[in-house]
C-alpha cells in the first residue's frame, strides 16, 4: 500500500510541475506583451512631448519670487 500512496504523491507532483510550467509560460508570455505595451507607449509619448514642443514656443517664464508672509504674521 505504501507504493500506491508513493506513486499517487509522484503523480501529485507531476501534476503541480506541469501546472506551474504552464502558469510560468503564461506569466512570461503576458510580461513579453506588457513590456511590448510599454515600450509602445514610451515612444508614442516621446512623440507627443516633441509635438508639443514644437507646437508650444519657448517662453521665458519670470523667475519664482519669495513671497511675503501674509498680514496676520
Amino acid at each position: 500500500m505504501s507504493e500506491r500512496t508513493d506513486l499517487d504523491r509522484l503523480d501529485e507532483l507531476e501534476s503541480r510541475q506541469a501546472f506551474q510550467d504552464d502558469t510560468i509560460a503564461a506569466l512570461n508570455e503576458a510580461l513579453v506583451r506588457q513590456q511590448q505595451h510599454l515600450a509602445h507607449l514610451e515612444k508614442m509619448l516621446g512623440l507627443v512631448i516633441e509635438r508639443l514642443q514644437d507646437a508650444v514656443p519657448d517662453v521665458s517664464l519670470p523667475e519664482p519670487q519669495e513671497e511675503p508672509p501674509p498680514p496676520h504674521y
